[in-house]
This record gives C-alpha cells, structure tokens and sequence, in this order.
C-alpha cells in the first residue's frame, strides 16, 4: 500500500508539472461584460469578490497602465468592446475573451502590462515550454495604426515593476522579446520560446518591457502626422514543461480551416449550413452574453445542416477540428 501511495503521489506531481501553469488561458473566464476600454484588470468595485482577483477576469491582474479585455460577449453594445472595438477587429483565437495592450505611444514611455500567477512555483533548472498569441490592433480611423518591436515575456519571483499608471523607468529587460514588429492584423501569430528556469518563479507578465529609444516602429499600412500608437491584441498563454499539455489551437492558425469555410444563410430563421475543406468535429453554439446554447460533439463531416430554435439576435458558432477551432457570428431573425 505504501508503494502504491508513492507512485500516486508521484504520478499526481508529474501530471501537476506538465499541465499548463497558467490558469485561465484563455482569458475567458469572467465576472462581468466588458463595458469600456481597460474594463476587466482593474480592482473590482463589489466587495464580496476576493481581493486577490484584481479584477474582472479571474486570475488576471494589471501590473502597469490599464491593458485592455475584450469579449465577445460586447458584441452589439454600445460601445463595443469585443470583437469589434477602439483599437480595431479580431476574433479571440479560441474561447470569449484575449486583453489588449500598448507597446508604444504618443506619451513617452507609456507602457502597458498585465500578467498571471502560476498555479504553482516553476521548478529551478527545469526547462518549460512559454508561448502566447498576438495579433497587431489596428483601427485607421483611430490611432492604433503603429506597430512595434519589443512586445514580450517578463517573470518574477515577486513583483517588482514600478507602476506609475504606465509611466515610469521601465527596465529594458525581458525573459523573451519580439526582435521585429509584427504586422499580421488578421491572423493570431505563435511566439514561444524554452526556458530553462533560473529561479522559483511564481509570476509571467506581458508586455514591451523597453523604453521608447530601445524600440523601434514603422507605419505597416497608413501614415499618420500625431500621437499614433501601437497596440496588440494577445490570448492564448502557455506555460508547461511538455508543449503538448498547451491548449491544441496553439499551434494552429484559424486559416487553416477559415480559408474555404462557409456559413450560411446569414442571417437565418430556423437552419444554418456549413461547409468546409476540413472535417468538423464538434460544434458549439453561444449567445451573445457569453453563455453555450449547443454543444455537439457528433459532427464528423466538412458540411451539414443544422437545426436550430433560437430567439433573434446575436449568436456565435465554434467549429473544431483537428487543424484549429473556427468562430463564426451569425445572426438568427
């Protein structure tokens, strides 16, 4: 029985080892919609939610200016802070919800992070697997037109950056950084890196960790004479010793199964048709506030119809395959 007990001890802590450490990685776990920009990692004003959540979304905190959360639940409000929103369009790489942040402003070194503690302490001298998505925001109408090098990872022991509402000496010092700007407005673009950890860290934020004269920027589409910005949409976050216990559309991009993909009619009345390239697994069905209608995981087929008996408005359709997960609005009259 003894020995039994030890290798149940020992299975549970190499499972707790490789699964990813981030809780909540897809940021889709919320307390309330959205409502305006930087809604969400700011300290929850009803007293009855723990402290310790900073927050709108659980887990997630704020560590320097206000990042962004989006939702697709916003879709349709006024303003909207999901798919559409200030800073431009994306659709979450999987799930609900992905946080935004600026890299580089107008307003010198303003900055803006947000991060997540572990489930548990990395282990010093393992090596883990650390990957996130981004995707540049860009709204030509706005200010978010720039795009910048330098968006990366920072983890810490203990926090220890300064926050002066994202002003302040930043550290010009990053676990991982991006060397050159990333452009791609419509795709969720994979960074990852090995890390063989250095000490116990209890803590992964995000964000362009250097000053202004360390980072560079260019106008990918439009130019603009003023106080232009670059911001990125991010979700998606990984931290594991074996890459395979990351979420499985992160390693995908949504062009795999959205370049020949069809929903139609849309909008509909009673039936919804889809048809693809690639075979569809399971289908999920949302509303709009953020709640699943359907769930079907007995599809197996690259087209069919489905029936559905939904109030008008707003909806959302997730199709899952084995090359990535798709989301698709529709509207039901």
């Amino acid at each position: 029985m003894k020995r039994f007990l030890t290798l149940l001890l020992l299975f549970f802590n190499l499972a707790l080892g490789a699964q990813n450490l981030i809780p909540n990685p897809g940021a889709d776990e919320y307390l309330e919609c959205p409502e305006v920009l930087g809604y969400g990692l700011v300290p929850h004003p009803t007293p009855q939610y723990p402290p310790a959540l900073n927050g709108n979304v659980l887990h997630w905190k704020t560590y320097k200016g206000s990042p962004d959360y989006f939702n697709v639940c916003s879709n349709g409000q006024d303003p909207e802070i999901g798919s559409s929103n200030p800073h431009g369009y994306q659709e979450p790489l999987s799930g609900m919800g992905y946080f935004g942040a600026i890299t580089y402003s107008g307003v010198p070194d303003y900055r803006e992070y947000f991060g997540v503690e572990f489930l548990e302490p990395l282990e010093i001298g393992e090596e883990y697997h650390v990957s996130f998505h981004a995707s540049l925001s860009f709204e030509p109408s706005g200010v978010a037109i720039l795009a910048s090098n330098n968006l990366g990872v920072l983890l810490m022991t203990q926090n220890y950056i300064p926050i002066t509402d994202g002003f302040g000496t930043t550290l010009n010092f990053a676990h991982y950084r991006m060397e050159s700007a990333s452009i791609d407005t419509t795709n969720w673009k994979k960074f990852s890196f090995q890390l063989i950890a250095g000490s116990a860290y209890t803590q992964i934020v995000f964000g362009n960790f250097y000053d202004d004269a360390s980072t560079g920027t260019l106008y990918p589409f439009i130019w603009y004479e003023g106080g232009a910005l670059a911001s990125y949409f991010l979700d998606d976050f990984c931290v594991a010793k074996d890459s395979t216990f990351c979420p499985g559309v992160l390693n995908v991009s949504n062009t795999l199964i959205n370049s020949s993909f069809s929903l139609f009619p849309n909008p509909c009345i009673d039936y919804l048709k889809f048809k693809g390239e690639k075979v569809v697994r399971k289908i999920e069905i949302w509303s709009a506030s953020g709640s699943m209608l359907i769930s079907n995981n007995k599809v197996n087929s690259a087209e069919s119809i489905l029936s559905i008996d939904l109030d008008p408005g707003l909806y959302f359709a997730r199709f899952y395959a084995e090359e990535g997960i798709l989301t698709k609005r529709f509207v039901v009259h």
